[in-house]
């Protein structure tokens, strides 16, 4: 994998509300509140591409993992649940690569909510790799600040 090449390494704590903003009849409402964790091969003072611009040395290849501090997919309490994810980009129109991963231990109707969430606005289909796939996810922020997480062999 070329997430284990990354030779300059940034990471990146961030806290997000993420509601749907699409009007998908057959996708029900949902609402997330997150901390995200991400892992790139951007310099550690300046990552563009956190803003939606280009990185500043050509491609841009991240690892991250998302823990739901609170959420719900419809029905579906989402709250301590965790999504990882991967990509490897030029610019925000030129993804070579991009996979949601969803935790191998979750539910069958968490795996299911996460998939359907994932597969729609604003995540959609995008990349020419795009695609979800199941893998053990793990998230921890210790007091201190200190966060960790790893996503199964991807990082």
């Amino acid at each position: 994998m070329f997430y284990k090449s990354l030779m300059v390494l940034a990471a990146v704590i961030i806290m997000f509300t993420i509601t749907n903003c699409q009007d998908v009849k057959s996708q029900p409402k949902w609402n997330i509140k997150v901390a995200s964790l991400v892992v790139d091969n951007c310099p550690a003072s300046a990552c563009a591409c956190l803003t939606g611009g280009a990185p500043h040395h050509g491609t841009c290849r991240a690892v991250g993992v998302m823990h739901i501090t609170e959420g719900n997919y419809g029905d579906v309490s989402l709250t301590g649940q965790n999504f990882g994810m991967t990509v490897q980009f030029t610019s925000m129109d030129d993804i070579h690569y991009m996979s949601y991963y969803i935790d191998e231990n979750a539910s069958p109707e968490v795996k299911k909510a996460l998939r359907e969430m994932l597969s729609n606005a604003p995540f959609g289909v995008i990349g020419e790799g795009f695609e979800i796939k199941e893998t053990s996810i793990k998230y921890s922020n210790e007091r201190g600040g200190i966060a960790t997480f790893s996503l199964g062999e991807y990082g």
